[in-house]
């Protein structure tokens, strides 16, 4: 599925040509998201996107069942999520890209995130397995990534692992 600020021809996400409207609702990257089915990809265009926050729940079985948010690098551009954050702002703001609790075979590749919160973090208690963040650039934020892990001390794997 394709997804860019504006959206294009029929914007029914079928590719770039015809990429859905990220800006159409706060909401637009979240259904997006939610509509996809394991092992599939949700490409961004390059672009600056106003930041709003996502849940991403991923249920994988295997590495061909990964479900991936790529942004689609164009002349050395990216796709650019920009929120409103700033260093005087403590308590206030979001997480760009909240992680699931108990979410398996995940990834976020090739974005960049400035001026929110914190970028990507695992809900808590964590528990997220098979995750993959790269290429990923943040700037002007209190936290970049947080990794909650949700094991106990007698019981470590079942905490958050296999995240590169």
């Amino acid at each position: 599925m394709y997804m860019s600020v504006d959206g294009s021809g029929s914007k029914d996400g079928s590719s770039l040509e015809n990429s859905k409207s990220y800006s159409e609702s706060e909401d637009a990257l979240q259904k997006a998201w939610n509509a996809l089915t394991p092992g599939s990809t949700l490409f961004l265009a390059a672009g600056e996107y106003p930041a709003h926050a996502c849940l991403l729940k991923s249920n994988g079985k295997d590495e061909k069942e990964t479900r991936k948010l790529s942004g689609s690098v164009k002349d050395g551009k990216s796709p650019v999520f920009v929120g409103s954050w700033g260093k005087n702002d403590k308590d206030k703001g979001f997480t760009l890209f909240k992680i699931a609790a108990g979410s398996t075979r995940w990834a976020i590749e090739n974005i960049v995130i400035r001026s929110c919160r914190t970028g990507v973090e695992l809900e808590s208690p964590g528990q997220a397995h098979h995750g993959r963040i790269e290429n990923m650039s943040m700037s002007g934020m209190s936290e970049v990534i947080i990794l909650n892990g949700g094991a106990a001390v007698l019981t470590p794997e079942e905490g958050s692992h296999d995240i590169l």
